[in-house]
């Protein structure tokens, strides 16, 4: 009995180093993982970065335009800059010199700018205006 458990154990740990995916029936598509990203996930993530990218570049635009560059840059300070970490208020107020009341009203001012910008660049891919808000939730997700 005790020889059975052992041989058990000794198989069980055994690596076997020479793997041929291509061997197998599937071939290399046998080890590809779930969590690794095909190429129609990787084309929506670029195309959500690429959307992204435009809507912060107009919003930089547009700031400039309005005279409001501490504004864009208020907002690149709380929700660019460390997205998974973003400071507080007090200390994105502290960065500029400014009020966290004043800082957080000019940054939001800059954010309601991008969401509406951003909600425009989705309505032109998608063109119908049902589908923005849905698009717009896969953008969020993809990021």
């Amino acid at each position: 009995r005790n020889f059975l458990v052992d041989e058990r154990r000794r198989g069980a740990r055994a690596v076997n180093s020479d793997v041929r995916p291509d061997a197998l029936e599937g071939g290399w598509d046998t080890i590809a993982t779930e969590s690794s990203p095909g190429p129609d996930e990787e084309m929506l993530r670029a195309w959500a970065r690429s959307l992204v990218a435009m809507a912060v570049a107009r919003l930089e635009a547009t700031c400039e335009e309005k005279a409001q560059r501490q504004h864009f840059q208020l907002f690149v300070h709380r929700y660019l800059k460390d997205p998974d970490r973003p400071p507080t208020w007090r200390e994105v107020g502290q960065a500029f010199g400014l009020d966290e009341k004043i800082a957080r009203s000019r940054a939001e001012t800059a954010a309601r700018h991008f969401r509406a910008l951003l909600r425009d660049l989705v309505a032109r891919d998608v063109g119908v205006e049902g589908d923005i808000d849905d698009e717009i939730q896969t953008i969020i997700a993809l990021l």
